[in-house]
């Protein structure tokens, strides 16, 4: 059984351990720019850590709904729970959105005042929160695949999605969008990285 579990969870525990070094690495490549423009970033990405856990509690909900769906041999109704998952974080996604379109200035002057930081941390706001819809249908796919055991795919998405698709990127488009293709690297990564797990 101990066994089983670690076979299981390795992945999972890598998965994190691995992203995390990636968004340190990306960190990194933010701090050339200045502190002005880490501070207004970090702003900008514990924010939207508010908007991007309601498209993962949906996943989460989803890894448990295909998980007992498919223990009691309803393989129907497990991907019925996918596929409802889906279309709640979409929703979810919109919503959020629409509402961070027009509150998100305000938000981010709760933690600042400098001017040049709530600008640039409004600015890539307004880029990082539509990166939702991607990140959504990401989380609900990677809940399904935890959901039928399979954790070796949800580490290869997310070494993917971090590693190869946002930091290349990252490294590829500084020259020509500059600090913004920290911003739009969060998006392509996040919508590439849903498409491929859907």
């Amino acid at each position: 059984l101990i066994k089983k579990v670690l076979i299981l969870a390795l992945p999972s525990m890598l998965t994190y351990s691995l992203i995390n070094f990636g968004f340190f690495l990306i960190n990194m490549e933010v701090e050339k720019y200045g502190p002005l423009v880490l501070t207004a970033q970090t702003i900008a990405s514990n924010i939207n850590t508010m908007c991007f856990t309601l498209p993962s509690s949906i996943g989460t909900t989803v890894t448990t709904m295909v998980s007992m769906n498919i223990g009691a041999g309803k393989s129907e109704n497990a991907k019925q729970s996918f596929v409802y998952g889906c279309k709640v974080s979409l929703i979810i996604s919109a919503v959020i959105i629409i509402l961070f379109w027009f509150i998100s200035k305000p938000l981010v002057q709760l933690f600042q005042n400098n001017e040049v930081i709530v600008n640039l941390a409004h600015h890539s706001l307004n880029i990082y929160t539509f990166s939702i819809i991607g990140f959504g249908i990401y989380m609900v796919a990677q809940g399904a695949f935890v959901g039928l055991g399979r954790t070796r795919l949800p580490l290869l998405l997310g070494l993917l999605r971090v590693w190869f698709i946002r930091y290349i990127f990252i490294l590829i488009t500084k020259k020509w969008l500059g600090v913004d293709s920290v911003f739009w690297g969060n998006l392509v990564s996040n919508y590439a990285a849903g498409f491929l797990f859907f």
